[in-house]
């Protein structure tokens, strides 16, 4: 995987040395930002050797992170070049790949030209791999259960406003309060789907809340999912009781009910108090459940949080898992349906409304999901094993 901006030619991304010649190098070739790839094959009759190139017609040095991948089957005598998983250009050859003999070179020539850019997950296999078998690519499109996400992170997205609640595509969203700003994390840290897809190679900001308040615009899909799961890391010190967290209206009655919400507790400020409606056959109990738990998460450390809401057998049951636990920290039944219509559904972070009830900590990876998801499936933090940064 690369990303680069330069405008040189020449200059390598992954090569070998086989003798005074070069193995097999993929770089940019002779054209300035267009990917290109070269092996030696050497002909044991005569003794020569004779070299295979494909190049690029279309520039990558967009500043965008690349997938690139050279294949070389020594069965079916080819040389593939892929970028983002389809086929650059093939070739055929009649000798054999030059034998290597010194190590791999990443980043530039080891005596000369080297990258003005980054170079991530490069793996050099014994054998001809299938693009099914390639390193997953970054920045997977979130499909299937996901139907909203807001990773916040303005500095990765300056086209659309940071606090985007995104299914596939960005929908704007409305700042109430003061207006929201973002806390810097820290270097090396990405965001995984459950599957280990990489969703944000670069997780670098998360939503900041004091007196600042994002407000969704309606979401569609909300009010007419039964099952639904809803997940987000937060880091906060203890609160004021009821600072809101997370919260789904409904406009009924000439008001906003809270179809489901997270806040901190009526004392300590400290814990999770879960609110969720419930629909009887013909009245809304708007308290259905409305209750403190014992899950601590303002202490100063980041927490993993996902709230699943469920109905079976004419009872809704509310459960939260904290970090990644495989039984619920706590969870309620009671009587009675979830209350999803046809209204309007705004959902609000880091407070209950523009006004009141303000959250003062960090929230981030703000996911809402159909169904309810098992702890495996949740987002996850990964570390980068490592990565090259060449200036």
């Amino acid at each position: 995987c690369y990303k680069t901006t330069m405008t040189s030619t020449y200059v390598p991304l992954v090569r070998r040395r086989g003798g005074s010649n070069v193995q097999f190098n993929l770089g940019f070739g002779g054209t300035a930002g267009r990917l290109s790839a070269t092996v030696l094959e050497y002909y044991a009759s005569t003794g020569e050797d004779g070299t295979k190139q494909i190049n690029d017609t279309v520039a990558s040095n967009d500043g965008e992170w690349h997938h690139a991948a050279l294949v070389v089957n020594s069965e079916m005598k080819t040389v593939t070049l892929f970028k983002d998983g389809g086929i650059v250009g093939s070739q055929t050859y009649n000798g054999m790949l030059v034998p290597a003999t010194t190590g791999v070179c990443v980043g530039g020539i080891d005596n000369g030209s080297n990258l003005p850019g980054f170079i991530d997950n490069v793996r050099v296999t014994m054998r001809a791999l299938a693009v099914g078998e390639f390193l997953r690519p970054d920045h997977v499109v979130l499909s299937g259960k996901t139907l909203a996400w807001a990773s916040f992170d303005n500095a990765l997205d300056a086209a659309t406003p940071a606090y985007a609640l995104t299914n596939g595509v960005a929908t704007a969203a409305t700042a109430g309060g003061s207006a929201p700003s973002f806390a810097t994390l820290g270097a090396g840290e990405r965001v995984e789907d459950g599957a280990g897809n990489v969703l944000r190679r670069e997780n670098l900001t998360a939503l900041s809340c004091s007196t600042g308040v994002v407000k969704y615009a309606s979401n569609t899909l909300l009010p007419l999912v039964r099952e639904q799961t809803i997940e987000f890391r937060v880091k906060a010190d203890a609160q004021t009781p009821y600072a809101g967290l997370v919260r789904c209206n409904l406009y009924r009655d000439s008001a906003d009910i809270p179809v489901w919400g997270l806040s901190t507790d009526a004392s300590t400020g400290t814990r999770l108090r879960v609110r969720c409606a419930t629909a009887g056959e013909s009245t809304w109990n708007y308290y259905g459940i409305n209750e403190d738990t014992p899950v601590v998460i303002c202490d100063g450390r980041w927490h993993h949080v996902a709230l699943t809401l469920s109905q079976t057998n004419g009872q809704v049951t509310a459960s939260i898992h904290k970090d990644y636990e495989t039984t619920p920290s706590w969870t309620k039944t009671v009587p009675g349906s979830l209350c999803y219509g046809t209204g309007y559904a705004p959902v609000w972070v880091g407070a209950s409304s523009s006004t009141t009830a303000f959250f003062n900590g960090e929230i981030d990876e703000l996911r809402i999901s159909r169904g309810i998801l098992d702890p495996s499936e949740y987002l996850r933090r990964g570390n980068l094993p490592f990565a090259i940064v060449i200036r």
